[in-house]
């Protein structure tokens, strides 16, 4: 049995009250700067890279403003720069010894091996190549208003990105062109997203079964297959379009309601 939500008007109606009350919220306008708003971000190798590692950092840790995912990459000088990676001759143990400078980061093998396959590819696989020819229609379509058919590419490229980064799966994908400023439709859905759809009692079914009632692995499973998670996003994209708002706006509101406001003087802008 497919996935099932028939957005209701109670649903539209839930979702409107929701943005009202975050979207003021920092996140939220963060969210809106970095991928509606114009001039488009520049893109280039280091942003693409960094963006790289914060996707694998937070991958299975928390993220938020006093984290320490947050504390190590906003480092300055940042200590694992595409720059001093591309020159180190063990590069998959200088990026471990450099996050382990922080004790309170996980996985460091992982995310240590993960990158270093990840740099081989974009190197000597031909992958800033293949970047370059990913990434140009959403640049594109970032200097201009959002339109439906935008929604293509942004899936299109998320897939690739999927597939051809080490340990970058269906909701990092999102979260990584999120982080580049280049979407406005494929957003990442992570715990929050899970929690308040659950909160709002929203009818969404899988397999027959009311998300509330699975198990957060067999939800986390569902999420890690790409027909699954494109399912749930294709129905949260008509939510939000039946709220005239986009999909990256309410994920910036989901987002902040569940974070604690930035710091004064840390504000992400």
């Amino acid at each position: 049995m497919p996935l099932i939500w028939e957005i209701s008007q109670e649903d539209v109606k839930k979702t409107l009250n929701f943005i009202e009350q975050n979207k003021s919220k920092i996140y939220a306008r963060k969210r809106v700067k970095d991928n509606i708003d114009f001039p488009p971000p520049e893109i280039n190798r280091e942003v693409i890279w960094e963006c790289m590692f914060d996707c694998l950092l937070s991958t299975r840790q928390k993220s938020g403003p006093n984290s320490p995912i947050a504390i190590f990459q906003n480092q300055k000088p940042y200590p694992l720069t595409y720059e001093i990676c591309v020159q180190q001759s063990d590069v998959e143990d200088f990026i471990r010894n450099q996050i382990g400078t922080n004790p309170s980061i996980q996985y460091k093998n992982k995310i240590a091996n993960f990158a270093t396959h990840n740099l081989k590819w974009l190197e000597n696989g031909g992958g800033w190549e293949k970047l370059d020819r990913w990434l140009q229609p959403l640049k594109d379509q970032r200097k201009t208003e959002p339109q439906l058919s935008h929604k293509s590419f942004e899936r299109e490229v998320a897939n690739n990105f999927n597939f051809y980064f080490k340990g970058i799966g269906p909701k990092q994908s999102r979260n990584y062109l999120q982080l580049l400023g280049l979407t406005r439709y494929e957003i990442p859905i992570d715990s929050r997203f899970v929690n308040w759809i659950i909160a709002n009692q929203f009818p969404l079914y899988l397999d027959g079964v009311h998300i509330g009632s699975l198990e957060r692995n067999i939800i986390n499973t569902r999420l890690s297959t790409p027909f699954w998670y494109d399912s749930i996003l294709d129905k949260l994209q008509e939510l939000s379009s039946k709220c005239n708002i986009l999909p990256v706006e309410l994920d910036g509101c989901v987002f902040a309601s569940f974070d604690e406001e930035w710091e004064v003087g840390k504000i992400p802008f």
